[in-house]
């Protein structure tokens, strides 16, 4: 057992934290600290029960708080962690200053009971993927050397390919949509329809992005840079500047290269978490600045001004909406029952075009708003309200339990794996929260599509052979 593992394994068996994860302790007691406090602030009068939602609110958050300090002493970074940063923050935060405030996302308000309901639901949820997602195998969170020098070698002739793969698919991306509208969303637009449109935002877009990915780590390999790796980075920005983009594409390609540039950094245990938190809270909410609008610094930097000093409203927007939607999902499944795996079935089969399926489900939240008199796009579904629909109470459960095992078995592979997929597992990270949110359709079908994308990069590369390369005895270093 190497020096890393058992250090790991005393961590949890001693139950210290460390000072990472204290420091991120502190900042989410803090938060929900400042959203109870603003109970004494509001000029509404509170109902008897209302204190009955913040205790709930309160032992979601508690539970939530325990198990992500758990991960991080597990792993840095992990999809197990990005599940209870996504508990906590949608869950608890962001529905509890929602609460406080009086402030109904999509305009739907919920009752007292609804609140109540709901918190009783996702304590289920939250029990269930706690009990199901706990690791005992002790695999260490990784070394920046080692994650790198425990792949598969990435010789000259691979760089040279996804160089060329890159450069190839840059040139289809201008050709799309045109050099001068790269860098806005607001500019940003193709004629595709929304089955070869997927393709291309998934599927050849980010390739500039995995072609990076290996050329770095061929950087790492040999310690020694080279002009291959400027031309990739630059090629790489003009197909997907981060203005160009949608926030939550933006965030798991420039994140994912983040961790994996800097993740010695990262091996520091609770910082990922707390950047994290503060990017969500403060950088994800200024980023809508310049949704429609040409990107400036000065905007930009106004807009994180104006995000830092509205903490406390800055979650009373529909981006925030998750919570709300579980909610409504259960009155909607109490209302016309679950559709019996009809809606995880248009999930599995994503990819058949709507033209030869007419009757291909729609995404789960589209499904909801529309039975309750609302027609609105980019609506959430998260996970537990995906396992409602689906099957009802029974859905939460096996939902809850399924997703639990496959965080726990993804999170080992990765780790011990020394095929270059490996190189994924940042995305997949940031990926998670995004599935979290929902809807599903649209998560799964996103995240299918880069995983393809890297896959098929990797296999032009290095061969089909190299992506079954597991770690070979005595490598267990490389844990």
């Amino acid at each position: 057992m190497s020096q890393i593992e058992s250090n790991d394994q005393s961590i949890l068996r001693d139950g210290r934290i460390s000072h990472g994860s204290l420091l991120l302790i502190i900042a989410v007691l803090m938060v929900l600290l400042c959203l109870i406090a603003s109970i004494f602030e509001s000029s509404g009068s509170f109902e008897s029960n209302s204190f009955f939602v913040i205790g709930t609110f309160a032992i979601n958050g508690l539970m939530g708080i325990v198990f992500l300090c758990r991960s991080i002493a597990a792993r840095s970074f992990s999809l197990v962690q990005m599940h209870w940063i996504f508990y906590i923050t949608m869950f608890v935060i962001a529905p509890c200053s929602q609460f406080l405030n009086g402030y109904s996302a999509w305009g739907y308000s919920l009752t007292i009971s609804d609140y109540l309901v709901t918190n009783v639901a996702l304590t289920v949820w939250g029990m269930l993927f706690a009990i199901f997602s706990i690791d005992h195998s002790g695999n260490a969170a990784y070394r920046q050397k080692v994650f790198f020098s425990s792949l598969v070698k990435i010789d000259a002739r691979a760089e040279m390919i996804a160089l060329i793969v890159s450069l190839i698919a840059t040139a289809v991306v201008i050709a799309f949509v045109g050099f001068e509208n790269l860098f806005s969303r607001a500019t940003f637009s193709t004629d595709l329809d929304k089955t070869m449109g997927l393709l291309f935002d998934k599927a050849i877009r980010p390739l500039p992005v995995f072609a990076f990915v290996l050329i770095l780590a061929r950087f790492k390999q040999r310690g020694k840079f080279g002009p291959v790796l400027l031309a990739s980075f630059i090629l790489m920005l003009v197909a997907c500047f981060p203005t160009g983009m949608a926030r939550y594409n933006m965030a798991c390609i420039y994140g994912g290269i983040l961790l994996l540039i800097i993740v010695s950094l990262f091996e520091k245990k609770g910082l990922f978490a707390l950047l994290f938190l503060l990017a969500f809270l403060i950088v994800f909410p200024a980023s809508n600045s310049y949704r429609w609008q040409t990107f400036t610094f000065s905007m930009f930097g106004d807009a994180l001004l104006e995000a830092a000093g509205n903490l406390s409203r800055g979650f009373c927007a529909v981006d925030y909406d998750a919570y709300s939607m579980v909610a409504r999902t259960i009155k909607y499944v109490g209302s016309y029952g679950a559709t019996n795996g009809y809606q995880l079935l248009g999930v599995i089969f994503f990819f058949v075009p709507r033209a030869l399926w007419p009757a291909k489900p729609e995404g789960s939240g589209n499904v909801v708003c529309i039975a309750q008199g609302q027609m609105q796009l980019n609506i959430s579904s998260p996970l537990p309200a995906e396992g409602l629909i689906n099957f009802g109470i029974i859905g939460i459960i096996l939902f809850a339990v399924g997703a639990a095992l496959i965080c726990r078995s993804v999170d080992r592979w990765f780790i011990s794996s020394r095929t270059p997929i490996r190189l994924f597992y940042p995305f997949a990270c940031l990926l998670m929260f995004f599935i979290m949110r929902g809807d599903l359709l649209s998560s799964f079908a996103f995240t299918v599509g880069y995983f393809v994308s890297f896959s098929t990069l990797c296999i032009a590369c290095l061969g089909f052979r190299a992506l079954l390369g597991n770690r070979e005895k005595g490598d267990a270093r490389y844990v």
